[in-house]
């Protein structure tokens, strides 16, 4: 997001243009471990912006680059408790993806030990969007299966207790919320998320959102969308657009209210990652 961000904004042209060219080459196809490799002069330059807040228009995207920069070279810099301090006031009234890219970058960097530990955004802080936001289109989603869509839905778990799963996801797609009935956890949950295993599956993206929606109801205390993302995320990239952007967004909604929540924790990361396994907005 915070690359996102910085593509666009005059600063990252002011200041030179390996800065551009390392911004876009980690937008391409994969990202690399960080290697903007500013100079000590074109860090200075950073830094001063980034003190300037109130006379610098690129005063945000300065504090972008900043935090990228911490991450890749730890032994230089601020731990922001100062900015933090100063500035936490700025970084909340900034537009919502460019706050939610910075406070996410300090909470992740204090994890990190690379940001002070009274370094402390809020979870609405780190938010991009307000939760009903990211439910009304999952939620139109699920509610456009069809009647075929369901029945196939119905006989995911081997044809068994077909009538029983097929009343279960009508009644559960005519609430309100779609969310699965307390002490519920078998009908339709259980076909709905088998067939949101497979991308060929009749009903695939409808029953990707009503794990998202339920996922986002109790904070994924199952980890269904933990797992569903670190399996299935390519998958969902190559979605139509509205489809994607809401099964996506469900899932970064996730990453950014549960501050454990991370689907690669038993995962080493390879040298460079497909664009595809990071959330975007």
């Amino acid at each position: 997001m915070a690359i996102k961000h910085l593509e666009h904004s005059s600063l990252a042209s002011s200041l030179e243009p390996s800065l551009l060219k390392a911004l876009r080459h980690s937008i391409s196809g994969c990202v690399p471990h960080w290697q903007l490799e500013l100079t000590s002069e074109v860090y200075r330059e950073v830094h001063l912006r980034v003190a300037s807040a109130e006379s610098d228009p690129e005063f945000l995207g300065a504090t972008c680059v900043l935090l990228l920069d911490r991450f890749e070279n730890s032994e230089r810099g601020s731990d922001f408790e100062w900015e933090w301090d100063a500035f936490a006031t700025r970084y909340q009234r900034a537009d919502a993806p460019t706050r939610a890219a910075i406070m996410n970058g300090l909470d992740q960097g204090r994890k990190y030990s690379l940001v002070s530990d009274k370094v402390r955004p809020s979870i609405p802080d780190c938010t991009t969007k307000p939760v009903h936001d990211v439910v009304r289109p999952l939620l139109q989603l699920a509610k456009s299966l069809t009647e075929e869509e369901r029945e196939w839905i119905a006989n995911a778990d081997y044809g068994e207790d077909v009538k029983t799963h097929l009343r279960a996801l009508n009644e559960l797609l005519e609430t309100g919320d779609c969310i699965y009935p307390p002490g519920e956890t078998w009908f339709p949950a259980e076909v709905v998320e088998l067939v949101s295993h497979g991308d060929e599956n009749p009903g695939f993206v409808g029953c990707t959102a009503l794990v998202l929606i339920n996922a986002i109801a109790d904070n994924d205390c199952r980890a269904n969308a933990d797992f569903r993302w670190k399996s299935h995320r390519i998958s969902y990239s190559s979605l139509a657009p509205s489809q994607r952007c809401a099964i996506q967004g469900g899932f970064r909604h996730l990453y950014e209210v549960i501050r454990d929540w991370n689907p690669y924790s038993d995962q080493s990361a390879p040298e460079r990652l497909p664009t595809d396994s990071f959330l975007p907005l």
